[in-house]
């Protein structure tokens, strides 16, 4: 392993200072153009980019009170083939997968979808050489979703490009409410005490309204078998029938939910995902059977829709095939709290199945080794449960993608400047040593001084883990 990591060392020194270079170089240009071409008293919309599997920030003009866009940047981010007529002065939007179609002509009041006309608020025209139309006239078009960010950032994507096998790794800088997030009560001391573990209809508001998209949630069966959210039993007092749970209070304030309270939660916020943890180690393969017909049929009874959003963590191998056995979900993650598979044994059975995109973890379970061989796999390493954002910096610089977190907020992660950044010195530190990048610490001080100094840190912490030789266990 180690001698594959070395091959070619000059060369990939050059390489790399080389790549170095022409990164900051690109980053300033694109700065430039950006200051040069987004025109004064813009907003931004972020509309969802298919091809990348990002979000990219497309301005919206001011014009008389109205908010325009350009008609082909926003719908191309559906997927669409827009196309421009320049004797007719008419752009048309085409995606047959979404069965829709739009064109506007510049200058006129109307346009027309899926061969019907519909009245524009302000007619199309011809911004910075391209043509722009007014914003009230996407949201007309079926499909699209609209929602802001923590920042109030306006996003915009197509429901059926944007739910898709893995998207939910895209949202909340890869942050997952645990246990619906955590909140705060008033102590007697008056002091804000932490609350984790609630699972209740005030952790979900508080974590969305604190910039979450992506929830896990704990469910258990009750007495009468009916999926609760909840933790474990002995924390409100035993085991409990369901017309029992209706009642409890968690922490003798917060409201107890059932799987159908969550899926009414997601539908009044259509941009949320679902992670559930089943605590199927608990129960035999036929109860675990039990507990995925529940989470399907009540999504079903509810929106079949729903099915689109909701990721299942499953732990060992046969809980997956239980699983599939009830329904095939789009997008599973393997977890390994309860697994009694060996890091070979996962590597192993998650290459066989495209739905496996995710194994979450502690982060002492991950080694050099594990983490080649799942990256090889294209699959995203996750770290449960993180608290600390300097933390949250430091592990995507070794590679973990996305943290289960109690109480960070996706506002505290600034990971969009430098995520570029972070991922070319972790592949440059797993080729040379700590010692050895010290040299580019002077390009890092030019581009960002914050992430110098997480990146010294992260320096030691690898010198004391990494070169050792000890394996992180």
């Amino acid at each position: 392993m180690q001698n594959r990591r070395h091959r070619g060392h000059g060369k990939i020194i050059i390489l790399s200072a080389a790549i170095i270079i022409l990164s900051i170089i690109t980053l300033a240009a694109l700065f430039v153009i950006k200051a040069v071409s987004t025109p004064p008293d813009a907003e931004e919309i972020k509309a969802f980019d298919p091809v990348w599997g990002i979000f990219r920030e497309i301005p919206a003009i001011k014009q008389d009170g109205k908010i325009m866009v350009p008609f082909k940047r926003i719908f191309e981010s559906f997927g669409a083939v827009v196309t421009w007529n320049g004797q007719t002065e008419t752009a048309r939007a085409s995606n047959p997968r979404q069965n829709f179609t739009a064109s506007v002509k510049i200058g006129d009041g109307k346009a027309v979808v899926n061969g019907l006309e519909t009245v524009l608020s302000t007619p199309a025209q011809i911004i910075d050489d391209a043509p722009y139309v007014p914003f009230d006239f996407i949201t007309q078009i079926p499909g699209v979703v609209l929602s802001e960010d923590i920042n109030g950032n306006l996003r915009i994507w197509s429901a059926d490009i944007f739910i898709k096998r893995h998207g939910w790794t895209q949202l909340s800088e890869g942050l997952v409410a645990h246990a619906g997030g955590g909140l705060h009560k008033e102590g007697e001391d008056g002091e804000q005490e932490p609350q984790i573990y609630t699972n209740s209809r005030e952790a979900l508001e508080n974590s969305y309204n604190n910039g979450h998209r992506v929830f896990e949630m704990d469910f258990l069966l009750t007495s009468d078998g009916k999926l609760a959210a909840v933790h474990d039993w002995e924390s409100v007092g035993g085991e409990k029938s369901s017309e029992e749970w209706k009642d409890v209070k968690i922490e003798g304030m917060y409201r107890a939910l059932f799987i159908e309270d969550v899926y009414e939660f997601m539908l009044e916020y259509p941009d949320t995902f679902l992670i559930t943890d089943t605590k199927s180690f608990f129960y035999d393969g036929e109860t675990n059977k039990k507990q995925f017909e529940q989470l399907v049929n009540a999504a079903k009874e509810t929106d079949e829709s729903l099915l689109k959003r909701i990721v299942p963590q499953v732990y060992d191998q046969n809980c997956y095939r239980i699983m599939m056995g009830v329904y095939a979900f789009d997008s599973v993650i393997y977890t390994l709290y309860e697994s009694p598979d060996t890091p070979e044994e996962v590597a192993e059975f998650v290459a066989g199945y495209d739905n496996i995109k995710t194994v979450a973890m502690m982060w002492t379970q991950l080694t050099d080794d594990f983490y080649e061989a799942l990256t090889d796999l294209s699959k995203h390493v996750y770290f449960f449960t993180i608290n600390v954002p300097g933390e949250v910096e430091i592990f995507r610089m070794w590679g973990a993608r996305g943290f289960y977190t109690d109480f960070i907020t996706p506002s505290a992660i600034n990971a969009k400047s430098s995520n570029a950044f972070m991922n070319l010195l972790r592949k440059l530190y797993r080729m040379f040593s700590p010692s050895s990048i010290v040299q580019i610490f002077v390009v890092l001080f030019i581009f960002n001084v914050k992430f110098l100094q997480g990146f010294i840190l992260f320096s030691i912490l690898a010198f004391i883990f990494h070169k050792s030789k000890n394996k992180i266990t």
